[in-house]
């Protein structure tokens, strides 16, 4: 399952960078400005209507369009991690598309997206501990004795 809410690593934080992995490689993707991150969630915002109008679009029943449609986003995808790689970092898009796998470019999106809204991100992850059942594996008082052991006999007439 990717956990898409949970925050990122403080020393990314402090230092401004991103850390994705792709191809077995790790690179740190310095973190847009306010002013960049709005530019990039726009183009975002952009690719996501495009392609939740394409679903509308669809008839209900139809499946195999709807898996097509999804799986035709990596494109999307691709162009959005090089879109937040303002000083050139990774590598050209080209060499991506040839060496990296599609759940790797998914996680690295992920990644970007974290640091891209990290208001969300705090707001989402108070959120998920605040639903979180108590802890239920620890009991909250002593066992009551189960009265086995040696029983007293009733006195009888």
């Amino acid at each position: 399952m990717i956990d898409l809410f949970n925050g990122r690593p403080a020393e990314d934080i402090l230092s401004r960078t991103v850390r994705v992995t792709l191809a077995g490689r790790e690179y740190e993707l310095a973190v847009l400005t306010i002013a960049g991150n709005k530019r990039w969630k726009a183009s975002l915002d952009k690719r996501l209507t495009g392609m939740l109008n394409g679903l509308e679009a669809l008839p209900d029943n139809d499946v195999g369009t709807i898996f097509n449609l999804l799986n035709s986003q990596v494109d999307a995808l691709l162009d959005l991690l090089v879109e937040y790689d303002t000083t050139g970092v990774l590598p050209p898009r080209d060499v991506l598309e040839e060496t990296v796998y599609e759940s790797e470019l998914l996680v690295a999106v992920r990644e970007v997206w974290r640091a891209a809204n990290p208001f969300a991100v705090a707001s989402l992850e108070a959120a998920t501990i605040a639903l979180q059942p108590n802890d239920l594996s620890a009991p909250t008082s002593s066992p009551r004795p189960n009265g086995a052991g040696k029983r007293a006999r009733s006195k009888r007439n």
